[in-house]
Protein backbone atom coordinates (compact mmCIF):
# COMPACT_ATOMS: atom_id res chain seq x y z
CA UNK A 1 0.00 0.00 0.00
CA UNK A 2 1.33 3.34 -1.13
CA UNK A 3 1.57 6.03 1.65
CA UNK A 4 1.10 9.36 0.84
CA UNK A 5 2.83 12.64 2.59
CA UNK A 6 0.25 15.70 2.42
CA UNK A 7 0.54 19.13 3.14
CA UNK A 8 -1.79 22.12 3.29
CA UNK A 9 -1.83 25.74 2.80
CA UNK A 10 -4.20 28.95 2.58
CA UNK A 11 -4.24 30.99 -1.18
CA UNK A 12 -7.16 32.13 -0.73
CA UNK A 13 -8.69 28.83 -0.35
CA UNK A 14 -7.39 25.57 1.33
CA UNK A 15 -4.93 23.61 -1.29
CA UNK A 16 -3.09 20.48 -0.59
CA UNK A 17 0.34 18.77 -1.56
CA UNK A 18 0.15 15.06 -1.87
CA UNK A 19 3.37 13.53 -2.05
CA UNK A 20 4.02 9.70 -2.89
CA UNK A 21 6.27 7.81 -0.80
CA UNK A 22 9.01 7.22 -3.20
CA UNK A 23 9.98 10.66 -3.48
CA UNK A 24 9.38 11.04 0.16
CA UNK A 25 11.79 8.60 0.89
CA UNK A 26 14.52 9.68 -1.60
CA UNK A 27 14.51 13.34 0.24
CA UNK A 28 14.94 11.93 3.51
CA UNK A 29 17.53 9.79 2.13
CA UNK A 30 19.58 12.53 1.33
CA UNK A 31 19.47 14.52 4.72
CA UNK A 32 22.91 15.76 6.09
CA UNK A 33 23.10 13.23 8.92
CA UNK A 34 27.07 13.54 8.60
CA UNK A 35 28.93 17.06 9.95
CA UNK A 36 30.78 16.32 6.34
CA UNK A 37 27.96 15.56 4.54
CA UNK A 38 27.29 18.01 1.80
CA UNK A 39 24.22 19.15 0.56
CA UNK A 40 22.05 17.30 -2.07
CA UNK A 41 18.91 18.59 -4.05
CA UNK A 42 17.35 18.05 -7.57
CA UNK A 43 14.06 18.99 -8.75
CA UNK A 44 10.20 17.40 -8.01
CA UNK A 45 7.97 15.85 -10.81
CA UNK A 46 4.18 15.90 -10.75
CA UNK A 47 1.69 17.45 -11.62
CA UNK A 48 -1.35 20.33 -10.86
CA UNK A 49 -4.60 18.98 -10.19
CA UNK A 50 -6.79 21.96 -9.88
CA UNK A 51 -5.83 23.59 -6.90
CA UNK A 52 -3.60 20.87 -5.71
CA UNK A 53 -0.29 19.35 -6.35
CA UNK A 54 0.89 16.03 -6.56
CA UNK A 55 4.54 14.58 -6.32
CA UNK A 56 5.08 11.80 -8.02
CA UNK A 57 9.06 11.70 -8.24
CA UNK A 58 12.51 13.60 -7.86
CA UNK A 59 15.67 14.05 -9.28
CA UNK A 60 19.63 14.10 -7.82
CA UNK A 61 21.73 14.51 -6.83
CA UNK A 62 23.28 14.14 -9.88
CA UNK A 63 27.39 14.15 -10.85
CA UNK A 64 27.37 17.85 -12.89
CA UNK A 65 26.01 19.31 -9.65
CA UNK A 66 27.90 21.61 -7.48
CA UNK A 67 27.99 20.77 -4.05
CA UNK A 68 29.09 21.99 -0.79
CA UNK A 69 28.49 21.97 3.07
CA UNK A 70 26.34 24.47 2.51
CA UNK A 71 25.21 25.03 -1.06
CA UNK A 72 24.07 23.22 -3.70
CA UNK A 73 23.87 23.98 -7.15
CA UNK A 74 21.86 21.90 -10.06
CA UNK A 75 24.23 21.91 -12.59
CA UNK A 76 23.56 18.98 -14.38
CA UNK A 77 21.47 18.72 -17.32
CA UNK A 78 19.93 15.37 -16.23
CA UNK A 79 17.39 16.97 -14.30
CA UNK A 80 16.12 18.83 -17.15
CA UNK A 81 16.01 15.53 -19.41
CA UNK A 82 14.05 14.17 -16.89
CA UNK A 83 11.62 16.91 -16.66
CA UNK A 84 11.48 16.83 -20.42
CA UNK A 85 10.75 12.81 -20.38
CA UNK A 86 8.52 12.98 -18.01
CA UNK A 87 6.68 15.23 -19.70
CA UNK A 88 6.93 13.48 -22.91
CA UNK A 89 6.01 9.84 -21.73
CA UNK A 90 2.70 11.49 -19.96
CA UNK A 91 1.43 13.68 -22.94
CA UNK A 92 2.22 16.60 -20.78
CA UNK A 93 0.63 15.86 -17.79
CA UNK A 94 3.60 14.92 -15.78
CA UNK A 95 5.46 18.53 -14.82
CA UNK A 96 8.52 20.34 -13.16
CA UNK A 97 6.94 21.33 -10.40
CA UNK A 98 9.72 22.59 -8.06
CA UNK A 99 12.70 22.12 -6.47
CA UNK A 100 14.69 20.13 -3.32
CA UNK A 101 17.60 20.72 -1.85
CA UNK A 102 19.19 19.91 1.74
CA UNK A 103 20.42 22.07 4.69
CA UNK A 104 22.89 20.94 7.57
CA UNK A 105 19.89 22.16 10.36
CA UNK A 106 17.53 19.56 12.26
CA UNK A 107 14.32 22.50 10.83
CA UNK A 108 15.52 23.90 8.05
CA UNK A 109 15.07 27.48 6.72
CA UNK A 110 15.38 29.44 4.13
CA UNK A 111 18.59 31.25 3.24
CA UNK A 112 18.86 34.65 1.40
CA UNK A 113 20.06 32.69 -1.61
CA UNK A 114 17.17 30.26 -1.27
CA UNK A 115 14.56 33.52 -1.61
CA UNK A 116 16.42 34.77 -4.34
CA UNK A 117 16.43 31.99 -6.79
CA UNK A 118 13.00 31.61 -5.51
CA UNK A 119 12.10 35.09 -6.14
CA UNK A 120 13.64 34.68 -10.27
CA UNK A 121 12.20 31.43 -10.70
CA UNK A 122 8.46 32.95 -10.14
CA UNK A 123 9.20 35.64 -11.71
CA UNK A 124 10.39 34.04 -14.88
CA UNK A 125 7.88 30.71 -14.75
CA UNK A 126 4.00 31.55 -14.12
CA UNK A 127 2.41 29.24 -12.46
CA UNK A 128 2.65 27.51 -8.55
CA UNK A 129 6.23 25.91 -7.67
CA UNK A 130 7.12 24.31 -4.62
CA UNK A 131 10.28 24.55 -2.65
CA UNK A 132 11.68 21.83 -0.39
CA UNK A 133 14.42 21.80 1.88
CA UNK A 134 15.24 18.53 3.64
CA UNK A 135 16.61 19.36 7.45
CA UNK A 136 18.07 16.24 9.43
CA UNK A 137 14.60 16.55 11.60
CA UNK A 138 12.09 17.57 9.32
CA UNK A 139 11.32 18.38 5.96
CA UNK A 140 9.44 21.92 5.13
CA UNK A 141 7.76 23.45 2.12
CA UNK A 142 7.56 26.42 0.72
CA UNK A 143 5.31 27.25 -2.34
CA UNK A 144 4.76 30.56 -4.62
CA UNK A 145 1.16 32.07 -4.39
CA UNK A 146 -0.95 32.58 -7.14
CA UNK A 147 -2.59 35.52 -6.16
CA UNK A 148 0.48 37.76 -4.93
CA UNK A 149 3.46 35.65 -6.14
CA UNK A 150 4.60 35.61 -2.43
CA UNK A 151 6.29 32.55 -1.29
CA UNK A 152 4.02 31.02 1.55
CA UNK A 153 4.86 28.12 3.83
CA UNK A 154 2.82 24.75 3.52
CA UNK A 155 2.04 22.64 6.88
CA UNK A 156 1.90 18.80 6.95
CA UNK A 157 -1.70 17.66 8.08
Amino acid sequence: MCQEIVFSWFDGQTRYVLIDQAPWSFLNSNAQFQSNSNEAGGILLGYRAGANIHIISATGPLPGDRRSRISFDRLDPGHQIAASEAWATSGGRIDYIGDWHTHPQRVPTPSSKDYLEWKKLIASVHALHLFAIVGTSQVRIWLSSELDRKIVPAFRT
